[in-house]
């Protein structure tokens, strides 16, 4: 059995932007409390307890939820396509690399399937990071939102990621 809506949030994937971005969202801390913020400390949300971004915690959930794997598709609200581009681009590499890291570092990586995320608006950057994703760090498939400004998903611009998603023979 496979679960396909698990939303995985490696929490420490924000850790360190907001040195080099301040206007990006943050995570704090307390214990096993973690929330996430904007600068100004307003509220995105509670993350899910530590059983659902821990891997080796979480395998204990998915054994009692009866799956076997759990597809790890990020959250939407601190990965979304508001971000300027630097950012959000910066974003999308540093939650690929947390979740292929956590990947590495679990005991049982066999039961989870590591899933991409891109930065939208800017479809060059976005090919470059799927691939990266995909070629280097061994993640499996890609999850992006609807449209962006003037793009829904059946964009002519956005079909070089497509294109490259069908080169890479991955799931979106």
């Amino acid at each position: 059995y496979i679960d396909c809506d698990t939303h995985y949030f490696p929490v420490k994937f924000l850790e360190g932007i907001s040195d080099k971005y301040p206007q990006s969202p943050r995570v704090v801390r307390n214990g096993d409390e973690v929330k996430s913020v904007l600068p100004d400390g307003t509220l995105i949300k509670n993350q899910a307890p530590k059983g659902r971004w821990h891997l080796d915690t979480r395998v204990q959930q998915a054994d009692w939820e009866g799956f076997d794997i759990h597809v790890l598709i990020s959250e939407n609200r601190e990965l979304l396509y508001t971000w300027d581009r630097d950012l959000g681009c910066e974003l999308a590499r540093a939650y690929n690399d947390a979740v292929a890291q956590d990947l590495k570092e679990c005991a049982q990586p066999e039961r989870y399937l590591g899933v991409a995320w891109v930065f939208l608006p800017d479809v060059k950057e976005s090919c470059r990071e799927i691939e990266r994703a995909v070629k280097t760090l061994g993640l499996r498939a890609v999850k992006f939102m609807g449209g962006f400004k003037d793009a829904n998903l059946g964009a002519e611009k956005l079909w070089p990621l497509y294109d490259k998603i069908c080169e890479l023979d991955i799931p979106i």
